[in-house]
């Protein structure tokens, strides 16, 4: 046995000890889940007005997180946020004849210059129900 491959072997070991130990830490983690989807157009006529909507950074980003609650269960991160921009934006804008996305919160009082309404997204609550399947 040469000298190269008697020090080759024990640096092998540690590269694959190291392989190891990242998979069980990347394994420790929570389950993540990404929402995604696509959403149909309404088919119906549209409204004649100008809808505008603003959603704020909590509904865009949403992500809900359900801890474990016993040893040995994964908890859950559940990314819904891109999702939900996603339906409102197609829905709205079959919806009405004119829609646009604001970059910022609108005002309590009036509606922006040029919008006949406006919406405004935001995150209360959100459940996550799990159907078990029935025997």
């Amino acid at each position: 046995m040469s000298r190269s491959t008697v020090f080759a072997e024990p640096r092998r070991l540690g590269y694959l000890a190291a392989v190891a130990l990242l998979g069980l830490i990347a394994g420790c983690g929570p389950a993540t889940v990404k929402v995604e989807g696509s959403f149909p157009a309404p088919l119906i006529e549209t409204v004649p007005l100008s809808m505008g909507v603003w959603y704020s950074p909590d509904f865009a980003n949403h992500e809900f997180f359900e801890e474990s609650k016993r040893r040995g269960e994964s908890s859950w991160l559940v990314s819904t946020g891109a999702a939900q921009v996603q339906m409102w934006d197609g829905l709205l804008a079959g919806l009405f004849e004119e829609y646009v996305r604001l970059q910022s919160a609108p005002g309590s009082r009036h509606s922006p210059a040029g919008l006949d309404a406006f919406l405004a997204g935001i995150a209360c609550e959100l459940r996550l129900d799990l159907q078990l399947p029935s025997r």
